[in-house]
C-alpha cells in the first residue's frame, strides 16, 4: 500500500510541478527585457543566491544586441543574443573605475562571472531570473527605475 501511495504522490508531484512553475512565468520575451536597464539584487557566489550588498550597485543593460554591465566596481560593455527563452552574453575586459574595497571587488568578480553565459530566462512581475542550463538561478534582477 505505502508502494502505491508513494509512487501516486510522486506522479502527481510530476505533473504539478511544471504547472506550478508555469503560473509564476509571464510571457517574456526579448522584447520585454530590450531597452531596460535591470538591477542586480541577487547573485550567486558558488553556493547560493545572496543579496547583493547596497554598497554595489551593478546592473545590466540590454539595447538592440549591445550589452552595458556594472559589477559595482567596474563597466564592460559587449553583444547578447536571444533566442526564446535563452540569453547569451559575451562582454570584454571590465574597466575599474575608481576604488573598490577588497570585499566589493569579491563580490564583483562574483557578479561579472554570473553576468557572462548563457541562459534561461524568466520574468515574475518586475524581476528576472538568469539561470543556467540546469534551472539553477545565477542573478535575479529588478528594472530599474
Amino acid at each position: 500500500m505505502f508502494s502505491f501511495i508513494n509512487t501516486f504522490l510522486s506522479g502527481v508531484l510530476v505533473c504539478i510541478a511544471p504547472a506550478l512553475a508555469q503560473d509564476h512565468l509571464e510571457n517574456a520575451t526579448g522584447d520585454t527585457l530590450e531597452g531596460h536597464t535591470w538591477d542586480v539584487i541577487e547573485y550567486f557566489d558558488g553556493h547560493n543566491l545572496v543579496k547583493t550588498p547596497d554598497t554595489i550597485k551593478a546592473s545590466l543593460s540590454l539595447m538592440s544586441g549591445s550589452l552595458e554591465v556594472s559589477n559595482g566596481c567596474g563597466v564592460a560593455s559587449g553583444t547578447y543574443e536571444l533566442n526564446g527563452q535563452t540569453l547569451s552574453t559575451k562582454t570584454s575586459v571590465t574597466v575599474f573605475a575608481g576604488y573598490c574595497s577588497d570585499a566589493n571587488k569579491k563580490t564583483s568578480t562574483m557578479i561579472d562571472r554570473a553576468m557572462i553565459g548563457w541562459y534561461r530566462f524568466s520574468l515574475r512581475g518586475s524581476t528576472l531570473i538568469l539561470s543556467n542550463q540546469n534551472g539553477r538561478p545565477l542573478l535575479v534582477l529588478t528594472e530599474h527605475h
